[in-house]
């Protein structure tokens, strides 16, 4: 498996428009370690790491793009399939820690989920809730391509 040009120039392509999509959402300060998000649902204020949304963010670009390379090049190209198995994986990884931060935020001690004396759940849990639910439909999606991909591209190599 040679390393050519081409693939270095689509590398070198993929990480700039990656780091210039990155700095025009999360600005030139979004690459600082300690760099946070601030929500503000109704009357409470909520800070956390934007880490794992600015990691996410950056593998789903290469993802994308190298995807659509792997499915374009019919799974032949065995460096495109390998960092497709490997951003397909890092984004099931970076999703389980984006649904454990929305869970935190379900879980919070402002009752979101009500008090044992009301029944009704709030809005901003219900939508938390779906938030949820389809941010581990995406997941399952991932492990699909996943597998996929995988049996397709050892089905060609072997």
């Amino acid at each position: 498996m040679a390393f050519s040009k081409k693939e270095f120039l689509w590398f070198l392509g993929t990480v700039l428009t990656s780091f210039l999509t990155l700095v025009l959402i999360f600005g030139i300060d979004g690459f600082k370690a300690d760099e946070t998000i601030d929500i503000n649902i109704h009357d409470t204020y909520f800070v956390f790491s934007n880490t794992p949304f600015f990691w996410f963010l950056g593998a789903l670009i290469f993802f994308v793009i190298y995807f659509f390379r792997m499915i374009r090049g019919k799974f032949k190209n065995v460096f495109v399939g390998i960092l497709v198995l490997l951003f397909c994986l890092g984004l099931i990884l970076l999703l389980s820690k984006i649904i454990y931060v929305v869970d935190s935020l379900l879980q919070s001690p402002i009752g979101f989920l009500g008090n044992e004396d009301d029944k009704e759940i709030s809005p901003v849990a219900k939508i938390l809730s779906v938030f949820t639910n389809v941010l581990f439909a995406i997941k399952v999606l991932f492990l699909l391509v996943l597998s996929y991909s995988a049996y397709r591209i050892g089905k060609t190599r072997g």
